[in-house]
C-alpha cells in the first residue's frame, strides 16, 4: 500500500464519527425508553399483550394505543432524533422517504391476496370439519 493510500485511510479513520457523535446511542436509549413506558403500562395493569383485552374480555382502546406506540417506538424515536438534529426540514425528508414505496402492482396484489386466500381456505376447512373459530377466554 502506498504512503498516500495509508495517509488517506488514516485520515478517514480520524474523521469518521463515533457512535456517540452520530446519535446512535441516543436513538437506542430513546427507543427503549419509549418501549418501556408504553409496554410497561400494559405490564403494570396486567393487560395481555397478545390480546389487549381486559378481564371482561373487551378490547381496551388505551391498551391498543399503548401496544401500537410500543411497536412503533423505533420509528417514533427516529423522527424525534431527526427533528433534534435537522429540524422540520429533516423530518419532512424522512417522512418523504418513509412513505415512498417502490413496489410494482403485482406485489400489492400478492400482499393483499394471500391473507384473503388464507382466510377463505381456513374458513372452508373449519366449516367442512364442523369446527368453529374459538375466541380466547380471559384469564
Amino acid at each position: 500500500m502506498s504512503t498516500i493510500a495509508k495517509n488517506k485511510v488514516q485520515e478517514n479513520i480520524q474523521t469518521a464519527p463515533t457512535a456517540n457523535e452520530d446519535g446512535m446511542w441516543s436513538f437506542f436509549g430513546l427507543t427503549y425508553a419509549l418501549m418501556i413506558v408504553t409496554w410497561g403500562v400494559l405490564a403494570l395493569f396486567q393487560v395481555s399483550v397478545a390480546s389487549t383485552t381486559n378481564t371482561e374480555g373487551q378490547t381496551s382502546a388505551a391498551a391498543m394505543i399503548a401496544y401500537l406506540l410500543g411497536g412503533f417506538s423505533p420509528s417514533i424515536a427516529a423522527f424525534i432524533m431527526v427533528y433534534r438534529m435537522d429540524g422540520r426540514a429533516g423530518v419532512r425528508q424522512l417522512w418523504k422517504r418513509f412513505t415512498q414505496f417502490r413496489l410494482g402492482r403485482k406485489w400489492y396484489l400478492v400482499v393483499f391476496t394471500i391473507p384473503a386466500i388464507n382466510f377463505v381456505v381456513s374458513s372452508l376447512v373449519a366449516h367442512h370439519t364442523g369446527r368453529q373459530f374459538r375466541q380466547r377466554r380471559p384469564r
